[in-house]
């Protein structure tokens, strides 16, 4: 599908980029020797070309065509991205038939937290109780996904749009400076034993070789869990990345 530059701000000019940001406009800064010498922290967003890209960019007349032609060197992927985060949107991750992974908004704060209510002591908390939920996924938001460009997502039923739960990754940093990911997994329990937690799960690992730079992906089960040892079993043999630990109850 082609990209439509009218749908994001595209330029070398630090002060109009202060000012779009403001009004919630989506923007990237494109940086070049125009802009080298200038404090461009401001910008959300950057990009640049190299040298061959600059040439062909430069030598396009029309301001539109041109800007075009830079949005197709970004990557749909990217407008999207900065389309989204301006707009506050959540990203669509992945989607099939029955599910939608997409990322979190301040709408699912209730939702997380009756969650992790039900399901108890089987997660890590990303909060320690209800009044503080609404300010750490809000934070959750904007600090992880803008910095790792992933994190925990939520699920929602394709048809119904309900929650259904959560899937995604965490880093974890190795002793080489390598980074794995670490999977997580939450279905809420009026959705569970209906193959949710596997078809999201590989739907999760499916974008992970697509999007994130990694070396392996663990997924830690606790001792007592079949349900989750035979999912992680069966994620292992979906992906040869899979590296799956049984922690004792201590862990």
């Amino acid at each position: 599908m082609p990209i439509n530059p009218a749908k994001v701000l595209i330029t070398d000019n630090i002060d109009l980029i202060s000012d779009y940001q403001e009004k919630g406009i989506p923007c990237i800064l494109l940086l070049n020797d125009k802009n080298k010498d200038k404090d461009t922290s401001i910008a959300r967003y950057c990009a640049e070309l190299d040298k061959d890209e600059e040439i062909r960019v430069n030598s396009i007349s029309s301001e539109y065509e041109r800007n075009r032609e830079i949005a197709r060197i970004l990557g749909e992927d990217y407008i999207n991205l900065v389309i989204a985060r301006s707009r506050k949107e959540p990203l669509i991750i992945s989607s099939s038939d029955r599910i939608i992974i997409r990322e979190f908004t301040t709408n699912d704060t209730n939702s997380i937290y009756q969650l992790y209510e039900d399901i108890g002591d089987e997660m890590e908390r990303f909060y320690k109780d209800a009044e503080d939920a609404g300010s750490v996924i809000e934070k959750y938001i904007s600090d992880v996904y803008d910095f790792y460009g992933f994190g925990i997502w939520a699920i929602e039923l394709a048809e119904s749009h309900e929650f259904a739960g959560i899937v995604g990754f965490t880093p974890r940093t190795r002793d080489d400076d390598a980074m794995d990911i670490e999977l997580g997994y939450a279905i809420s329990p009026m959705h569970q034993r209906k193959g949710i937690a596997m078809e999201a799960a590989r739907m999760a690992i499916s974008y992970a070789r697509k999007n994130i730079d990694y070396v392996n992906i663990l997924v830690n089960v606790r001792e007592g869990n079949l349900p989750g040892q035979i999912l992680a079993e069966k994620l292992r043999v979906f992906s040869s990345e899979v590296r799956y630990n049984i922690m004792n109850r201590r862990d």
